[in-house]
């Protein structure tokens, strides 16, 4: 995860602590010594939409061996044990698991601090409230364009609108919202518009991701955006995020799933004659610590193979579930400052 607001402008916003911090590529085991790293937990592959690029290729049925409420909470427990920060309750939709709130709520008595990843669809006025009072740190909610965009992506007309309440029901209670847009090629026109968007919708965070080629988003590799359109959408990323800056507006922007966009930033600093600020953004990419994410598959038996290279910036991460190989994200460059 690539902040862009941090290392152009040195902000620093709820997360950056988990992100940028001293020594932080020597930790061995988390986010920094003494301490695990962010966890995102598959908590149900059910959904009740279905995206065209799910990397988990949801649907809305009932999957078989998933996590009862009792294991769920061992896990949990093993998380504390392992000081691990943050817990993100992934999906499918995990709002749709009955004991959504119950294993939230146990994770903050355990002193890990939930957030969520949701279509949004499901948060009511009433949802919102008791995601607010349990104490969820962040709740990101998916978008993949505009209205008929976002419909055609999420697999049912009306998504949108849903989402849309989700987002103001957050809103209406001080709960900390944010978008998670996935660039591909058919929606890549759409940037403007998301820019614009949060801006009238108060919204202060958005993440942009890279398309991953898992689930049904292995079916869209030939829909993915060309490196020529991937630099041309950080264009419009580095400026709307600099124009938000200028005009005083809070917004914090980031990038996920391409560790390049940290470098892109880096050498178009240097090419604009911009040499303080390229030292800047090499500064933090080179103390910046990548999440870890351990996707948990329902009743995950056997776990062959779990590659976590720590290259400075850059970090592979691959699984092996049952002789499958499964790699999120795209290493397309690895790159390593040498001082």
């Amino acid at each position: 995860m690539i902040s862009v607001t941090k290392l152009l402008f040195a902000t620093e916003y709820f997360g950056d602590s988990l992100r940028y911090t001293d020594n932080a590529h020597k930790a061995r085991n988390g986010v920094r010594e003494g301490m695990g790293p962010v966890v995102v937990w598959n908590s149900t592959r059910t959904c009740n939409l279905k995206c065209r690029h799910c990397y988990m290729s949801s649907d809305a049925k009932k999957y078989q061996n998933e996590l009862t409420t009792a294991e769920a909470k061992q896990f949990i427990d093993d998380l504390a044990d392992f000081n691990v920060p943050v817990l993100l309750f992934s999906g499918g939709e995990p709002l749709i698991r009955p004991d959504f709130f119950e294993l939230a709520d146990y994770a903050v008595k355990k002193g890990v601090r939930p957030t969520l990843s949701t279509n949004g669809t499901l948060i009511t006025p009433e949802v919102a409230r008791k995601i607010k009072d349990i104490g969820v740190g962040y709740v990101g909610i998916s978008l993949d364009g505009l209205r008929e965009v976002n419909d055609k992506f999420r697999g049912k007309a009306g998504a949108f609108e849903a989402a849309m309440n989700g987002i103001k029901n957050c809103v209406a209670v001080d709960q900390r919202v944010g978008l998670r847009f996935t660039i591909n090629h058919h929606n890549i026109q759409e940037l403007e518009n998301i820019f614009d968007f949060i801006e009238e919708e108060n919204i202060n965070r958005v993440c942009f991701y890279h398309l991953v080629y898992s689930g049904r988003g292995n079916q869209m590799m030939d829909e993915d955006v060309t490196a020529e359109e991937s630099r041309r959408a950080m264009d419009i990323i580095i400026r709307r995020t600099r124009d938000f800056e200028e005009r005083g507006l809070k917004k914090e922007i980031l990038t996920v799933d391409n560790h390049c966009d940290g470098v892109y930033m880096y050498l178009k600093a240097l090419q604009e004659g911009k040499d303080e600020l390229a030292q800047q953004i090499k500064k933090y990419i080179a103390m910046m610590v990548v999440t870890v994410l351990v996707w948990l598959l329902p009743k995950l038996t056997h776990l062959d193979m779990y590659i976590l290279t720590n290259l400075h910036n850059t970090i592979l991460l691959a699984m092996f579930v049952n002789v499958n190989l499964v790699i999120f994200g795209k290493i397309q460059q690895i790159l390593l400052w040498q001082d």
